[in-house]
């Protein structure tokens, strides 16, 4: 889950210029940089963050973090807190003391309980922090260079069933993590390169702008989705920006300079890991080609991307687009298809008859496309995004159907407060063993409100509505209609609201 500052919103901050001893002759005379058409675009995923107005294209734009002047130096710590209040509810079992709603998707409630008889209230209490470090500068010949981490709050501690009320078990568990880590070069008549684990075109030209994360916390992309009554009922985020399934593979990115408000730029990553974690291809490390075990043959090798990004204005109109290209290749499965059903369904159920998964998969090919047409203060836009794979930019099964996503939304700002909300349908082969026989519809419906109290104190609230469909398969409980345990569930709904407050530094 990422989570963005509202579009607008300033923060304070603190930034420390060092001037290094190599910097000490005298930096020369630069000629001002002359910002693209759209320099005064505020997207919704800028501001203090690993993406930055420095960083973002090949020549600086104005924005919350200070551009060095040649020969300098800024060294920068720049972090946000969260805390906010949610509930949630949706498809997902009994609750007793929930109020039950009987419909055709089973009882409805906000919150289910587990085998154990447990039970779950979906709603609560959190916070959560990230931290972003990172340095910009300048040399006096005009390279501009830089880099950025991006810490998150992990929580991987869960309380045992023993009766304690205490928490010292829980707050020991949270640790911190590394989420992106990348290096910058730029020359503003030869463009820009990053290196590492960040985001790539998609991310970059799309940012979070015309796939409507820009209300609330990020809306489908954002904090609600976690407190639905069950995550299986929750609609998939189809859209491969500024999220980890884009930005978490280490890849080597280039954005050309603008030209009449046009750039262009690509990208290329190995794979979907990272080398320094190792590489051993029996444990399916990194670099692995091929494999026997299923489902490997689902992991994308060599992925590249290469797009386009349009920005202009048009007397009181501003307009915001691009269309970008992914494809990749994929590790070869070399196993048989009894070896990969058996993985999927389970040694102890039938496959359905009529299944045409065999644990093979095709390459990624698809399209991304986006526009923002800004009039004063409201901003109105859409995408689309379809082709050759399936969940989000995961491959596609052999024999499966192509994935198509779309989208339309608005968002109004006036001074301090903005104000939204989107709607998205996606279509995809959903679950792989049901190849040939079904595919998944889902719909999500979403908005939000944020308001600018003072410079870094943003409050907001924020509401999903979402619902899913595929034939045969049990989304509550995750099973196959061949499968012991199964229930139905084919059609299921999820909803949560939340209101926080966001600090930024």
């Amino acid at each position: 889950m990422r989570k963005y500052l509202l579009a607008g919103a300033a923060m304070l901050g603190a930034t420390v210029a060092v001037q290094g001893s190599a910097y000490a002759q005298a930096p020369a005379v630069m000629p001002p940089l002359a910002p693209p058409p759209m320099g005064t675009l505020i997207t919704p995923n800028s501001g203090k963050s690993a993406n930055d107005n420095n960083s973002y294209q090949a020549a600086p734009l104005p924005g919350a973090v200070a551009t060095p002047t040649p020969g300098s130096m800024v060294i920068r710590l720049n972090g946000k807190i969260w805390t906010e209040y949610g509930l949630g509810g949706g498809s997902g079992g009994s609750n007793s003391g929930a109020g039950q709603i009987v419909s055709g998707a089973g009882v409805i409630t906000h919150g289910f309980p587990n085998a154990a008889g447990k039970d779950s209230s979906n709603s609560g209490l959190g916070t959560y922090m990230r931290l972003y470090p990172g340095f910009d500068a300048q040399a006096t010949n005009g390279l501009r260079y830089g880099g950025q981490v991006e810490i998150r709050e992990n929580f991987v501690a869960t309380q045992s069933n023993t009766g304690a009320t205490g928490t010292s078990g829980l707050t020991s568990g949270q640790t911190l993590y590394v989420r992106r880590d990348f290096v910058w070069m730029s020359m503003p008549t030869a463009g820009l390169v990053r290196f590492g684990q960040g985001d790539g075109i998609s991310g970059i030209f799309d940012n979070g702008v015309t796939s409507q994360q820009g209300y609330g916390q990020g809306g489908w992309n954002g904090d609600a989705p976690p407190f639905v009554a069950n995550s299986s009922a929750g609609t998939t985020y189809p859209w491969y920006s500024q999220q980890g399934a884009e930005y978490g593979s280490n890849k080597i990115v280039y954005l050309s300079p603008q030209f009449a408000g046009i750039d262009v730029g690509v990208d290329y990553a190995p794979n979907n890991g990272n080398i320094e974690s190792g590489s051993t291809p029996t444990t399916g490390g990194a670099s692995l080609s091929s494999s026997a075990l299923p489902p490997d043959g689902a992991r994308f090798m060599n992925q590249y991307q290469i797009g386009a990004r349009y920005q202009g204005v048009f007397g009181p109109v501003s307009l915001y687009g691009f269309a970008d290209y992914i494809g990749s290749g994929h590790v070869s499965y070399t196993g048989t298809a009894a070896a990969a059903t058996t993985k999927e369904f389970g040694s102890a159920v039938t496959t359905p008859a009529n299944s045409a998964y065999t644990g093979q998969f095709k390459n990624l090919s698809a399209g991304f496309v986006g526009v923002e047409l800004t009039i004063g203060g409201l901003a109105i836009g859409g995408a689309w995004q379809g082709g050759q794979y399936n969940n989000t930019m995961a491959t596609e099964p052999q024999g499966g159907v192509g994935a198509n996503a779309y989208t339309i939304g608005a968002l109004y700002t006036i001074g301090a407060l903005s104000f939204g909300g989107s709607w998205y349908g996606f279509d995809s082969q959903g679950a792989i063993g049901l190849t040939g026989i079904s595919q998944r519809h889902e719909n999500g419906f979403g908005a939000g409100l944020n308001y600018t109290i003072a410079p870094g104190l943003n409050p907001y609230v924020e509401a999903l509505y979402g619902t899913r469909h595929q034939g045969g398969y049990d989304f509550v409980n995750g099973k196959y209609y061949t499968q012991t345990g199964y229930a139905g569930h084919n059609n299921v709904f999820s909803e949560a609201i939340i209101a926080g407050i966001q600090v930024g530094w």
